[in-house]
C-alpha cells in the first residue's frame, strides 16, 4: 500500500448530514471508539485485532509545515503507519508473543482520550464515517503526547461494528516520542 486513502468520503460533501449526538447510531459508534481505546490502553492487543474488519486499511501519513493555501501538509507516499489487517497481525503478534520486541518491552502505559466524535452515514449499507480527535498520553521513560484527527469507517459484520478504515492526521510534524509502536 503506497497510496493515501481516498479522503473524499470525509472532505468533499459539504451537505452531509451529521447524525445527531445522542442518537442510537451516534452512541453505538461512540461506544465502539471508547471500548477500542480501553482495549488498547489495557494492552489487550489480541482482543483489539478482533474489532478490525478483514478489509482494514490503517494509515498515518507523515506531515510537514505548509503556508496557508499551499496544500494540506500531508507528505505523499510517506507514512508512520501504512497497514492492513494482515500486517497488523504480524506486528502485534510479535509484541504479544515475543520478549524481544524491545520497542514495547517494558510495555508503555497509555491513555487515549477520544473526543469531538462526529458520525455520518457511510457509503456502504449500515456503515458509518466517524471523525474524532485523539490525545494519546504515553508513559515509559518519560511522558509523550500525540494529538491527531482520526477519520474512520466502521462497517458491520454479523451485526457488530468493525474498524474498516482509519486515516490518522497527526498534529505534530515531528513526533517527540522515541518510537511509535502503539496504535492510535
Amino acid at each position: 500500500m503506497t497510496d493515501v486513502l481516498d479522503r473524499t468520503t470525509f472532505t468533499s460533501k459539504p451537505a452531509r448530514v451529521r447524525l445527531p449526538a445522542g442518537s442510537s447510531d451516534h452512541f453505538r459508534c461512540l461506544e465502539f471508539l471508547e471500548d477500542e481505546a480501553g482495549l488498547l490502553d489495557d494492552n489487550r492487543l489480541a482482543d483489539w485485532l478482533d474489532v478490525l474488519h478483514p478489509d482494514l486499511t490503517y494509515q498515518m501519513p507523515t506531515r510537514y509545515v505548509v503556508y496557508k493555501g499551499d496544500g494540506d501538509g500531508v507528505a505523499p507516499g510517506m507514512f508512520h503507519f501504512d497497514e492492513d489487517r494482515s500486517t497488523l497481525q504480524v506486528k502485534l503478534g510479535r509484541l504479544i508473543r515475543s520478549d524481544s520486541a524491545w520497542a514495547e518491552n517494558p510495555a508503555s502505559r497509555t491513555r487515549r482520550f477520544v473526543t469531538n466524535v462526529r458520525v455520518y452515514p457511510g457509503a456502504e449499507d449500515g456503515s458509518f464515517d466517524v471523525t474524532s480527535s485523539i490525545l494519546l498520553v504515553r508513559t515509559r521513560e518519560g511522558m509523550d503526547f500525540v494529538t491527531a484527527r482520526r477519520e474512520d469507517t466502521l462497517a458491520p459484520i454479523d451485526g457488530e461494528l468493525k474498524l474498516k478504515r482509519r486515516y490518522i492526521l497527526c498534529d505534530q510534524t515531528v513526533l517527540r516520542t522515541a518510537n511509535l509502536a502503539v496504535m492510535l
